[in-house]
């Protein structure tokens, strides 16, 4: 079987360039936001649809080609340093097993522009202020949740 070729088989190298910067673009606003409601989520399975969802969003960032990725997108670092320190300090997971989304959060993290999100303090301030905001994301105990379910088992 064969199929016609049309003008879309030869689109420009810089027309595919610009897709993607829009494209993560919007992934990237789209996961800020769904990233800042499931702050707010106090009934676990509204915050496991959200999670999920999120980390939905984060795979389709990550199957965008890394070579495409920027090394100075600002609203991409924010985001990428907000999921790290959840990780780190929430035991969320979101970037385990998306590797070109955390060497790129590792590059854009490194750059010059990003020094201020570096600070020990200023990840304590943002955790402090989301704790604030008493969604299930930061709760200290929404592990122990699911405690019983385990012993059960």
């Amino acid at each position: 079987m064969t199929y016609p070729m049309t003008y879309r088989h030869f689109t420009r190298a810089s027309e595919l360039a610009r897709t993607t910067d829009e494209a993560l673009l919007h992934l990237t606003r789209q996961a800020a936001a769904s990233l800042a409601g499931l702050a707010l989520i106090t009934l676990q399975t509204h915050y496991d649809m959200a999670a999920f969802q999120l980390r939905g969003l984060l795979q389709q960032i990550e199957a965008l080609p890394a070579a495409d990725l920027p090394d100075h997108d600002q609203d991409c670092a924010v985001l990428l340093w907000r999921l790290q320190v959840f990780d780190q300090r929430c035991d969320t997971h979101f970037l385990t097993g998306l590797p070109n989304l955390t060497a790129w959060a590792n590059r854009l993290l490194a750059h010059e522009s990003t020094a201020h999100l570096r600070a020990p303090l200023v990840a304590t301030h943002f955790i402090s202020q989301q704790r604030h905001l008493g969604g299930l994301l930061t709760n200290p105990q929404r592990d122990q949740l699911w405690h019983p379910v385990c012993h059960a088992c």
